[in-house]
């Protein structure tokens, strides 16, 4: 997964062309082939109609809370984790809980320990693999 799937999968819309860095990517073991040019410009043309709002008009209220691990959706959920001694926080509240959840709602599969994301290819992607 790169940052830009990542991106897409927590609703962000991307603007603008951004670059994949194919030496980062592969530096840090996280299995992705080199993109090209022509690749990236066929991923961008998709957003290039895309608007990106949202309606705050007609909302009345929101709640102060929600915590969807104890209703039906909590089975795509990771389970609880242990970051040690690292500043690795960011990485397990995005791509280990975040993106593990809505990958897996998405697909539709039970999340276990086995098929829950990473937090240490987001940790490692931005620190360069040294903690600091």
């Amino acid at each position: 997964m790169t940052a830009i799937s990542v991106a897409l999968m927590s609703g962000i819309c991307l603007q603008g062309n951004a670059t994949v860095a194919t030496a980062e990517t592969t530096q840090h073991g996280m299995g992705a082939l080199p993109v090209t040019q022509e690749e990236l410009d066929e991923f961008y043309e998709q957003f290039e109609n895309a608007t990106c709002s949202v309606n705050l008009d007609n909302i009345t209220s929101v709640p102060t809370s929600c915590d969807l691990s104890t209703n039906s959706d909590s089975i795509y959920f990771p389970p609880i984790g242990d970051q040690g001694g690292i500043g690795s926080c960011t990485a397990w509240a995005t791509t280990y809980y975040q993106f593990t959840y809505a990958a897996n709602k998405l697909n539709n599969i039970q999340t276990t320990a086995n098929n829950a994301y990473s937090p240490s290819w987001t940790y490692n992607y931005i620190n360069g693999g040294i903690d600091t």
